[in-house]
């Protein structure tokens, strides 16, 4: 059966590229490379590539807005389409979680890839009020 997940550069948490043992570029495959395509997504601010200005995430712009019923919403929707936007992605379900005492928000986003697959990305960001 063929990897419908792909594969590419592996990255670190902070972007950067591995190298292997040998200095050649280490790459990632399958379902990790799953993971780490939607980790780059959901990174990105919306329109920071030039090349795909419809890539990325627009949660980032509500950052400094009150978090909100109506905030909770947009936000929902924002990061439900962000990794909506990876063709491999067939759902995703969102759970937001603001957290008055620490001025952040906890985004758990249940993913189900095409191939019925299933995954968790969890990201928490700090929010202006």
């Amino acid at each position: 059966m063929a990897d419908i997940f792909g594969t590419d550069i592996a990255q670190t948490t902070n972007q950067d590229w591995q190298v292997t043992a040998t200095s050649d570029v280490a790459t990632v495959s399958g379902l990790e490379n799953l993971q780490q395509a939607l980790e780059r997504r959901w990174g990105t601010r919306m329109g920071a590539l030039f090349y795909d200005p419809s890539y990325g995430n627009t949660v980032f712009d509500m950052l400094s807005k009150p978090v909100n019923q109506n905030w909770i919403s947009q936000a929902t929707v924002a990061a439900r389409t962000c990794l909506m936007g990876d063709s491999r992605i067939a759902d995703v379900q969102v759970t937001v979680t603001p957290n008055p005492a620490t001025r952040s928000v906890l985004f758990a986003m249940l993913w189900t890839a095409n191939d019925g697959t299933t995954g968790i990305l969890q990201k928490e960001v700090n929010v202006g009020v």
